[in-house]
């Protein structure tokens, strides 16, 4: 198209040219060193022009043979690159397939000549290696695609953690996503597979620091997260039952909805009772109880030892008015009778306990406060129905087995 526009112009210019001279022919006279050139003007401006338009076009000639080399080297590279694509692709689509030898085949040879995605090349190779059994072979494709491109060790780290805990190496899996996390603090992969990481390993004070994170990049669903929050404090609780300190600690930098939740404050309070303060915890299950009636929590009142268990019978004795008929209420307000040696109150209490459905353990308890109460007989006859009703028990629970 240019090239007709020019034509177009030159020829013009010719017809111009033409048209004028018709009218005046014109002379052109050159001088040069003591030598003198005549010619019309005509002459000299088919001369300039054609001269023009050789030098335009050797001026393209060479500037295109300057070029050669350049267009050549890309259309090789082009060519290379698309050979790569077409391997990638294959490559991909074999892993699928699970054709793993094929696969790294196809990803592995071409890997170097991809310009752009040798990367992916390798981390697919190296996803085949690992599932052909190749370890080594696994971690130098890796090695590779760390390498070749600048940016991708997200990929790479990630790739290499997810064959790492798919091989069973945990704790090397666990370091390399440390490291991913201290470089990408909030890449949402890298938190996911390290929080998973943790809970699979239960090392559950690695994993707290990390639910805030969790929570605000919107790494899990709000039921994965609520799920993963209460395995994690309810294994941090577990773990601080040995220590007193850590446990009232790890209790206090609780979230406020966990701590108003029943089954972690039984569980706190539970460990609190078996602990060498288990005075502390009564006030804590009055108050709980107060707002809400939790048998368990009613239980483990009755089994905290209180520095004035009078007192502590005169607080139980204020829940019975509304709960009458509460056989674990019953046989806590008779347990704390026989602690504080009112036998016959206790054997009242115990037996009403039993009437409304109480327990083995009512029945042992009654036989020591009769026994107390000086009436071995009755004792003995208490202990008897406890062993049959025991009896029966496991007799049906081999008949439903």
């Amino acid at each position: 198209m240019k090239l007709l526009f020019i034509t177009l112009a030159l020829l013009l210019a010719a017809i111009y040219v033409g048209n004028v001279a018709m009218d005046d022919p014109g002379f052109v006279i050159i001088g040069y060193h003591g030598q003198v050139i005549r010619t019309s003007f005509i002459f000299f401006a088919l001369v300039t022009i054609l001269a023009g338009i050789l030098l335009y076009y050797t001026v393209r000639f060479v500037a295109h043979l300057w070029a050669t080399p350049r267009k050549v080297s890309e259309w090789n590279a082009d060519r290379k690159e698309k050979k790569a694509q077409k391997s990638l692709s294959k490559g991909l689509a074999a892993l699928a397939e699970g054709k793993w030898e094929e696969a790294e085949r196809s990803l592995a040879n071409d890997a170097q000549i991809s310009n752009r995605l040798s990367h992916v090349h390798y981390l697919g190779a190296a996803k085949a290696a690992h599932k052909l059994g190749k370890v080594d072979v696994r971690d130098e494709y890796l090695q590779l695609a760390s390498s070749s491109e600048a940016g991708s060790d997200i990929a790479v780290g990630l790739t290499r953690a997810e064959l790492l805990l798919e091989h069973g190496q945990d704790n090397i899996a666990r370091i390399t996503l440390e490291e991913l996390l201290e470089e990408h603090p909030n890449q949402p992969r890298v938190l996911k597979l390290l929080s998973k990481t943790y809970q699979k390993n239960k090392a559950w004070k690695l994993l707290q620091p990390l639910l805030k994170r969790l929570k605000k990049n919107k790494v899990l669903s709000e039921e994965e997260f609520d799920v993963l929050e209460k395995q994690t404090w309810e294994g941090l609780l577990k773990e601080a039952s040995s220590d007193i300190a850590t446990l009232k600690e790890t209790w206090q930098t609780m979230p406020k909805k966990l701590k108003a939740d029943p089954d972690f404050l039984f569980l706190y309070l539970e460990k609190l009772v078996h602990s060498s303060e288990s005075n502390e915890a009564l006030p804590l299950i009055e108050k709980a109880l107060n707002k809400q009636w939790d048998d368990r929590l009613v239980a483990l009142y009755g089994i905290a030892k209180g520095a004035n268990p009078a007192k502590q019978l005169e607080r139980g004795e204020k829940w019975l008015p509304e709960h009458q008929d509460d056989h674990t209420l019953l046989s806590v307000l008779g347990a704390l009778c026989y602690r504080n040696e009112l036998w016959g109150k206790a054997k009242h209490y115990l037996e009403t306990a039993i009437e409304y459905g109480a327990g083995l353990e009512v029945y042992r308890q009654l036989a020591d406060t009769l026994e107390k109460m000086g009436d071995p007989e009755a004792a003995a006859e208490v202990r008897k129905k406890g062993l049959e009703m025991a009896t029966q028990r496991s007799q049906e629970l081999v008949a439903v087995d």
